[in-house]
């Protein structure tokens, strides 16, 4: 712009014009040369913000490359360590093992703090729009299936070994009735703290068509039941000792299914509504989700085989 003023200057000083051979004036020019400038340095300041987003971007793949590698690892570990101890049980110390077992159980979730930080950092990546990464093919998904692998396992262990610990102290208890019980007792330990409270074992054996009074289930959990925050309660393993026993020496598939008989209106199978007459609404759902269906003989569901289902209580 220099040059060009001091040309204009001479034109001026010829006496001239600026646009007597030029359909532009010093002005204009000057006025398009200052817009170049200002284009210029926008773009500059554009370039470098993009290039500070990339390096933060760069920054934050190799943090997520790297916190998602230590997370894996430590699932591995994990699991390595599972299965290393649910290998080497010893079945003569089954309650110590089951012991070891929950308390390893326990420490996992523990430390769910690792993936609720794995979480946090994916959020980042997807905010500033990142979605590819050079430095891992770990995703936040893929470890996600991993951490519940790895507490699925684990719970599904210790299951396990407790029910091989029940059936090794009630000899007399086959499979079918442990699986039974087990499903009473998880459906209804409402807050699934693995014992039953004075209220659930009262709905739970009301379901089964008993009618215990306060008394006898004081004297239950005082006899069975264990102390928890100054209340009895009845673990999974009492409540077995009490069922077996209760189902030994006072009801019998007979009576049962005599019971259900006159419920269902003499039928051989016994509809939603029918338990619904004379049975509170929890009662229902554990009876309608524990009894087989019963089927006509055009293979339509018309009920519920109230008569397996008492030859299976008492199996």
């Amino acid at each position: 712009m220099a040059e060009l003023n001091d040309i204009a200057t001479q034109i001026k000083s010829a006496g001239h014009s600026e646009t007597t051979y030029s359909e532009y004036d010093l002005d204009t020019l000057s006025g398009k040369w200052s817009k170049t400038q200002s284009n210029v340095e926008q773009r500059r300041a554009l370039l470098a913000a993009e290039a500070t987003k990339q390096a933060e971007n760069e920054a934050l793949r190799v943090e997520w490359a790297n916190a998602a590698k230590e997370f894996s690892e430590w699932v591995d570990a994990q699991e390595s360590r599972l299965n290393e101890k649910s290998s080497s049980v010893d079945k003569n110390k089954l309650e110590e093992e089951v012991a070891e077992l929950k308390a390893l159980s326990q420490e996992l979730k523990s430390h769910h703090g690792k993936l609720t930080n794995l979480i946090a950092l994916a959020g980042k990546v997807d905010a500033a729009g990142i979605t590819e990464n050079k430095h891992t093919e770990l995703t936040l998904e893929g470890l996600k299936m991993k951490w519940d692998k790895l507490n699925n396992v684990a719970d599904s262990t210790v299951t396990l070994l407790e029910n091989e610990l029940i059936a090794k102290k009630h000899g007399n208890v086959s499979g079918d009735e442990l699986n039974e019980f087990k499903e009473m007792f998880n459906h209804f330990d409402k807050d699934g703290d693995q014992v039953l409270t004075k209220l659930e074992l009262k709905s739970c054996l009301q379901a089964l068509g008993q009618d215990p009074t306060d008394a006898e289930l004081d004297a239950v959990l005082s006899q069975q039941g264990q102390d928890k925050e100054g209340t009895r309660v009845l673990n999974f393993d009492a409540f077995v000792t009490y069922m077996k026993k209760k189902h030994s020496s006072t009801d019998t598939a007979e009576s049962i299914k005599e019971a259900f008989k006159v419920i269902a209106g003499d039928k051989d199978f016994v509809t939603k509504d029918d338990l619904a007459r004379v049975l509170p609404a929890e009662k229902v759902t554990f009876l309608v989700g524990a009894m087989p269906v019963y089927n006509g003989p055009d293979g339509s569901a018309l009920g519920f085989d109230y008569k397996a289902y008492s030859a299976q209580l008492y199996a």
